[in-house]
């Protein structure tokens, strides 16, 4: 594919790293409330700090958010066997 892509696009482009994209913080601003009523933190075995410490961590590193998201909709379909159209 980034053969291909090499004629249409500069080579510096291509063969770029990898990087996240950003995701607007609005998109995300139910995630706690999502992460306190959902099975993950159980499932995780998140201690009292680390429920604390969630807050903070997710607002030094945003990228994680999206991961939490994921994680969370896994977690109520898989392991506790929810509707999909109870996740959505």
């Amino acid at each position: 594919v980034k053969k291909a892509a090499e004629r249409h696009l500069p080579k510096d482009v291509v063969w770029a790293e990898k990087r996240g994209f950003f995701v607007p913080e609005a998109w995300t601003q139910g995630l706690l409330a999502l992460l306190r009523d959902g099975p993950l933190p159980d499932l995780l075995r998140w201690d009292a700090r680390m429920r604390a410490e969630l807050p903070g961590r997710l607002e030094q590193h945003p990228a994680l958010r999206n991961r939490y998201v994921a994680l969370e909709i896994w977690a109520r379909l898989f392991a506790r066997g929810d509707a999909p159209d109870a996740v959505a």
